[in-house]
């Protein structure tokens, strides 16, 4: 830290919490500690929180104030949306997130509390910043989809992740100072170079943000993707930021419960009318690509 990172943008970094304490230490821990700068702000979305929680926010910068003295961190505290359902409110809590984010800097990215993260991850992605594209890690999943690398270390907290296995599954698949670029790919296999955590510019959000909060109308995050994409925005993928994801331990998988307050409303509704229409599209945009009508959209 310090001439070699003064030269790349400061960026804001956001996760999301409500009661997992244990996940948020760890996460928040590898996030600082492997970073590669501390020329950035973390923003922690709360919702419901406990008082475990809250303290451990409160005291987190001060732990960091001699090894990392330009990271600063920031609370913002959620207004639950009544009626909409737990993920939905989970969603607009990325929103406010963003715009804080954007707030203090000109790119911004997101991840989880259920992510561990590899050495120099975040400088690794902030050298590749600019106002036209997104860049994303590499991320290993206990599950691989699309491009990403398939690895269960654990559930992200401590004496349950084996650090130890998972750096050095990092440094074997680690390829310094290269990128994946959209150059070759078609169609939309640019979704392959998002993987999570990433960074994009604030203009990105402006045009293309923020995200819906339900499912009417598609997956929300993929929804600002295509739209991103489709005013001009690249993507790439940095080959050397890795992180892990575990995907959705703290909304209760991987026997990680649900927040106890979320029990209490349904969890990611789509009304019916919603879902016909989105199974009736499938099926008939299926039939027209199965014909020939519809073929799939190069990559310019």
């Amino acid at each position: 830290m310090g001439k070699k990172d003064s030269k790349y943008p400061r960026v804001s970094v956001i996760n999301c919490v409500s009661e997992t304490l244990e996940m948020l230490r760890f996460s928040s821990e590898q996030l600082i500690e492997n970073a590669g700068t501390d020329n950035f702000d973390y923003i922690i979305v709360c919702w419901n929180t406990t008082p475990e929680v809250d303290s451990y926010i409160k005291e987190l910068e001060g732990r960091y104030k001699q090894s990392h003295p330009k990271l600063k961190i920031f609370r913002v505290d959620h207004k639950e949306i009544p009626n909409i359902g737990y993920v939905p409110n989970l969603r607009a809590m990325i929103n406010e997130g963003f715009t804080k984010a954007f707030e203090l800097n000109k790119y911004s990215g997101l991840v989880n509390t259920d992510q561990a993260f590899y050495k120099n991850w975040l400088i690794n992605l902030a050298k590749h910043c600019n106002q036209k594209q997104m860049v994303s890690s590499v991320v290993v999943m206990p599950k691989a989809i699309l491009e990403h690398y398939q690895g269960n270390f654990g559930i992200t907290e401590y004496g349950k992740f084996n650090l130890q296995k998972f750096d050095k599954f990092c440094n074997a698949i680690l390829k310094k100072n290269k990128l994946k670029t959209e150059q070759g790919l078609k169609g939309e296999e640019y979704l392959y170079l998002i993987g999570f955590p990433y960074l994009f510019p604030k203009e990105m959000w402006y045009k293309a943000g923020p995200w819906e909060l339900t499912l009417d109308h598609g997956t929300p995050d993929v929804i600002f993707f295509k739209k991103a994409h489709r005013q001009g925005f690249k993507f790439i993928m940095s080959l050397d930021s890795i992180a892990y994801h575990l995907e959705g331990a703290e909304r209760g998988r991987f026997n990680k419960p649900a927040p106890e307050f979320s029990k209490k409303m349904d969890y990611d509704p789509i009304s019916f009318y919603s879902r016909a229409k989105r199974r009736f599209r499938k099926e008939f945009f299926n039939l027209l690509k199965k014909v020939g009508i519809i073929k799939k959209e190069n990559i310019v």
